[in-house]
């Protein structure tokens, strides 16, 4: 965007650059390079320039800066918004339109419903906070991720979190005792109980009901479990010879020679 006014001028005594101008000859005025937007207190850093063309050829290019300006301008400088801006040279006018944004974007992060979490302004170039592990829970989920990083941010952003199914399994006894009860995400495999937490009296752990490797609804693993027996063997007087524990459905070995005999 640019502003041209043509005339005669005077050099402005805060403006400093290499050559003067003749001010018998005419010239036009351009205000250019003025970007899209202007960060609050940034005017000088938006390297808006004065460009003097004179009928001849001959160019002079000024920056335009905030001391050039009168307070009534600096004040509008001051305020987000889009705002007609005037600059005097020579006694003329020129006029330019300038963006003013607060320099701040609005970041929001949400869970998968679309839910809010947390909303924050953050400065141009300058990272977000990632909610606390309190914030971003959702019952019957685990969080894993964001959706896109927010490390650098330059503009307005919505964030989104990344979750997996949780399901429940749990592993009972054949007496139907809760041994261990797990959240397992999705796709994942439970932890299947120790030895001595499956370990019950009287009977020998076998092995379990159903698998539980990629797991997909909620579950119930029930052990299965075999009845253990004591055989005892007495000779004719009563006294015993030997003891045997087997399980149900072995075979029972009697005592020996050796043992008979003691």
């Amino acid at each position: 965007m640019s502003i041209v006014v043509f005339g005669a001028c005077t050099m402005p005594e805060n403006v400093s650059v290499e050559g003067r101008p003749d001010l018998s000859r005419n010239y036009y005025l351009d205000v250019v390079d003025i970007p899209d937007e202007i960060k609050v207190g940034e005017f000088d850093k938006a390297g808006i320039k004065l460009k003097v063309s004179y009928v001849k050829g001959e160019e002079l290019t000024y920056d335009v800066t905030y001391s050039m300006l009168t307070e009534e301008y600096r004040q509008i400088l001051d305020t987000v918004g889009t705002h007609r801006v005037g600059l005097t040279y020579n006694d003329k006018k020129i006029d330019f339109i300038v963006k003013i944004v607060d320099g701040y974007h609005t970041v929001r992060f949400l869970d998968m419903n679309g839910e809010l979490i947390s909303v924050q302004k953050v400065a141009d170039g300058e990272a977000a906070q990632a909610p606390t592990d309190e914030l971003r829970k959702v019952n019957g989920y685990v969080f894993k991720s964001w959706d896109k990083k927010f490390d650098d941010i330059t503009a307005d952003t919505d964030i989104y979190g990344k979750y997996a199914k949780l399901y429940t399994v749990r592993f009972l006894d054949l007496n139907d005792r809760v041994i261990s009860e797990q959240q397992v995400e999705e796709g994942k495999t439970a932890k299947a109980p120790s030895e001595e937490e499956v370990a019950l009296d009287g009977y020998k752990f076998d092995s379990w009901d159903k698998e539980f490797k990629s797991v997909k609804s909620d579950l119930v693993v029930k052990g299965i479990y075999t009845k253990a027996f004591v055989v005892r063997f007495l000779d004719m007087n009563g006294s015993e010879i030997a003891v045997r524990k087997i399980y149900e459905g072995d075979e029972v070995v009697g005592p020996s020679e050796e043992e008979v005999e003691r």
